[in-house]
């Protein structure tokens, strides 16, 4: 969507002969070109827009092979476009409103020139359209027409390149979401397309077709088209914006949706350099500081706030810019010493921090002496050796239990104490709700409760623990995905929530239990005897064997005896018999399978879609979905086959969550892997920034491949 000098497209400034060190970012992916021509993407992958002939998404930056001497990129909406130093285009990515400029509307993982298309001197992208200025000063466009944003009056799309009509001298471009804007040599600006909110800068709020001038503009050396706003940067080093305000992204010190006239943005000098996003505005200063203002939910401003600002304020901790790049809802900017700094949302890994999921076990941040630990969907849970109970990751139900949820507690990325909470010995986490087991056997619960899986008799979400009542003497717990389980002193098992109460009831005919276990809608019991059953929390349920089990009615599994352990992944059950082998079997299945390879076992866990166990020497070992990087082996590769998890030793305990794992070492520190993105791994880095983070990509690498450009 936007670069460093431009939003949607690329620098608004004459382009030199050599590249300079720039980024370009959107909603989806971010580029960069360095000072070598080479190219380097990360960020989402699901049309092909990071050029590396897959579709698999990359969280941190690395090379799109095949590109050299490129010396500008843009992006849009899951598309790329590259400059070449010898004047020629190549895009990539999504087509399906003609972006790629190659007269079709076929995608490409791989970057390809765009026909007939030479003495490019500047490029720019918009959501779905692309502008390019050529070196004897005309513009040519292609893509989404429908505003006319192409400038022209014939709507629909473009997949080959079109001249805009009507404009020479043309030294930069940029592109809005469904406007343009042009900077000729004289200093004026020109504006076409989409008008809503005043984005053309004439007065009105009607769209034109045609590129018209903007009054009262003149000496303007930059320009940058956010959404629905426009930014311009005069010679001397002020700031003009018009169009939508209404996050205060224009920085003029109020909100208002439209403002269809250029005005200057107060207390803001000496300027080198202007980029909108879609509602928050980035300039930097000659002195090498960034600012900011504008929209803010998710810190995009990098005051270390979610809070909107309508005035310019400096991003704190970072200097010596040099260039800048607003995206959607983050920001990037580049160092004097070519480090790239990165702050805002990073769902889809568009800072290329890598925090959107961690391939190899981390450290979590400042926790130690933890006796247990639990996984839930997106959130974690760790039980201190004093008896209290600290959470972290997602909190929109308010499974953390911080007594809220707002727009400031939707998730952390540290761990924090549950308040009030004390005397705990056993934790469980389901897919958004929590249990503690306290030292007096009673049972207290928090989050969401759609099925009634807090046990209170309601349906109400609790953001902070409640008792569950009439339920004494318990000795563990357990959780499915909506449905919870308790394990009295006198063996029975009581179950509440999905496929039964909202208060806890008896499974029937089940007593001599000593262990329990939750699936995603099914349970397990472990019998003194060394027994295993199973039920459902809906049914009738037919098993393979062709018998149909009624709901809430425990079946043996007949094949497993000597079991001393249970535990439940979303795919399967598990055992551990006594002899240290793991046995696994699909939920509607009683035939049992031994997991090969795996011996002399201490402790099974089953997360979303995988499973862990450690052994007796305290390594951890994982099997089955690894698309966040889950198993720990520093792969993305689902594993049907045991892994070992790289470089975890001395492990005593392990949880599973939906997409990510979490292990407890005989020192009491603990670790986690795999998906991040509400923070639930604890390494203080979640799926947004508050502040600037260094963006995690390496001086130099291969770029191979033939010189594309």
């Amino acid at each position: 969507m936007l670069t460093t000098e431009s939003a949607w497209g690329l620098p608004t400034r004459p382009r030199e002969v050599d590249s300079r060190d720039e980024l370009a970012t959107g909603q989806t992916h971010t580029l960069r070109v360095r000072p070598d021509g080479s190219v380097w993407s990360w960020g989402m992958n699901t049309e092909g827009a990071l050029g590396n002939g897959t579709y698999l998404d990359v969280p941190r930056p690395a090379p799109v092979p095949g590109l050299e001497g490129v010396v500008s990129v843009a992006v849009g909406q899951g598309y790329s476009v590259a400059l070449g130093r010898d004047g020629t285009v190549w895009t990539w990515g999504a087509n399906n409103t003609g972006t790629l400029g190659d007269g079709s509307t076929l995608g490409r993982p791989t970057p390809g020139q765009v026909p007939g298309l030479l003495d490019v001197t500047s490029l720019s992208s918009g959501w779905s359209h692309v502008l390019v200025v050529r070196a004897d000063g005309t513009v040519w466009g292609w893509g989404d027409n429908g505003e006319g944003q192409l400038g022209n009056s014939n709507g629909g799309t473009w997949r080959v390149p079109v001249q805009v009509p009507g404009l020479t001298g043309v030294v930069a471009t940029s592109g809005g979401q469904s406007h343009s804007l042009a900077l000729r040599e004289d200093g004026t600006v020109w504006a076409w397309g989409g008008n809503y909110a005043g984005q053309l800068g004439d007065g009105t709020t009607m769209a034109r077709s045609a590129p018209g001038q903007v009054p009262g503009l003149t000496g303007v050396v930059a320009i940058s088209a956010g959404a629905w706003y426009s930014l311009a940067l005069r010679e001397d080093g002020s700031v003009w914006g018009w169009g939508y305000d209404g996050n205060g992204n224009l920085g003029v010190g109020s909100k208002v949706v439209s403002r269809p006239s250029p005005v200057q943005v107060p207390g803001l000098t000496g300027v080198v350099a202007i980029s909108a996003g879609i509602f928050h505005s980035m300039a930097l200063r000659g002195d090498g500081t960034v600012w900011t203002s504008g929209e803010n939910a998710q810190g995009q401003l990098g005051d270390g706030t979610s809070e909107d600002r309508d005035v310019p304020a400096r991003v704190e901790g970072l200097h010596a810019v040099r260039s800048i790049a607003a995206g959607p809802t983050h920001s990037l900017a580049v160092r004097a010493e070519g480090s790239v700094w990165g702050w805002g949302d990073n769902t889809l890994g568009l800072l290329g921090t890598g925090s959107n999921r961690r391939l190899e076990p981390r450290a979590v941040v400042g926790l130690t002496d933890v006796v247990a630990t639990a996984g839930g969907g997106q959130h974690s849970m760790a039980l201190h050796a004093d008896g209290t109970v600290w959470t972290w990751g997602a909190n929109s139900n308010g499974q953390l239990g911080y007594g809220s949820v707002t727009v400031f507690t939707r998730f952390h990325v540290v761990p924090a104490r549950v308040p009030g909470l004390t005397d705990v010995v056993a934790v469980a986490a389901g897919n958004s709700h929590s249990l503690a087991l306290r030292a007096d056997g009673t049972v207290w619960a928090w989050g969401y409760n759609s099925s009634g899986q807090l046990g209170d008799g309601t349906k109400v979400v609790r953001p902070s623990p409640v008792q569950v009542p009439g339920l004494m003497g318990v000795v563990a717990i357990a959780t499915g995905d909506t449905h919870s389980l308790a394990l009295r002193e006198d063996g029975t098992v009581w179950t509440w929530g999905y496929g039964s109460s909202p208060s806890p009831v008896q499974v029937p005919g089940l007593t001599g239990v000593k262990a329990i276990a939750g699936g995603s809608a099914w349970s397990l019991a472990l019998r003194e005897d060394g027994t295993v059953w199973t039920w459902f929390c809906y049914g009738p349920v037919t098993l393979s064997d062709g018998t149909t089990v009624p709901v809430l009615t425990p079946v043996r599994v007949p094949d497993l005896t000597g079991v001393v352990s249970v535990a439940a992944s979303g795919p399967a059950a598990l055992a551990l018999r006594e002899d240290g082998t793991v046995w696994t079997r699909a939920p509607k299945s009683l035939t049992s399978s031994q997991v090969q390879g795996l011996t002399n076992v201490a402790v099974i866990e089953g997360g979303g879609f995988h499973s862990l166990a450690v052994r007796g020497d305290g390594t951890v070992w994982a099997w089955g979905g690894n698309a966040m990087g889950q198993l720990g082996d520093g792969t993305l590769t689902e594993r049907t086959s045991l892994v070992r998890v790289s470089e975890l030793t001395g492990a005593v305990a392990i949880s599973g969550g939906l997409e990510h794992s979490l292990a407890v070492r005989a020192d009491g520190t603990l670790r986690a892997w795999g998906g991040n993105l509400y923070g639930q791994l604890g390494d203080g880095v979640g799926p947004v920034h508050y502040t600037p983070a260094r963006v995690l990509l390496p001086r130099s690498g291969p770029h191979g491949g033939h010189a594309a450009p």
